[in-house]
């Protein structure tokens, strides 16, 4: 038995280059919160020369368990200006309240 089979060049797409953030988000103890909580975590650029802030990645956590609350944030690394600003903001929402209750950002930083 004989065969022949001839390899063609297959176009493999790129390989994206993602980057984690990861931390960890603590909660008072003293503080009560209902059972229906979302914790929502952002990922923010802020302009070097206008300030202006856009999103680059944001996670939610509904009904976390305990806290401290783990995340991990993924992002694409081309899609980023290093050479910004960044930070990261937590808000804490009751329900289906379009309000956070509770909500704290870090300060800006060139580091990433």
């Amino acid at each position: 038995m004989v065969g022949c089979s001839t390899v063609s060049p297959v176009d493999e797409p790129p390989v994206e280059s993602y980057e984690l953030f990861t931390g960890v988000v603590n909660y008072p103890g003293n503080l009560y919160f209902p059972s229906r909580v979302r914790l929502v975590i952002t990922l923010n650029e802020h302009d070097i020369f206008d300030g202006s802030a856009s999103l680059v990645v944001s996670q939610t956590i509904n009904n976390p368990q305990r806290f401290p609350v783990n995340y991990t944030l993924r992002y694409l690394s081309e899609e980023i200006d290093s050479s910004n600003f960044f930070s990261i903001s937590y808000k804490l929402y009751r329900g289906e309240e379009d309000e956070p209750f509770l909500f704290a950002q870090s300060k800006k930083s060139q580091r990433i």
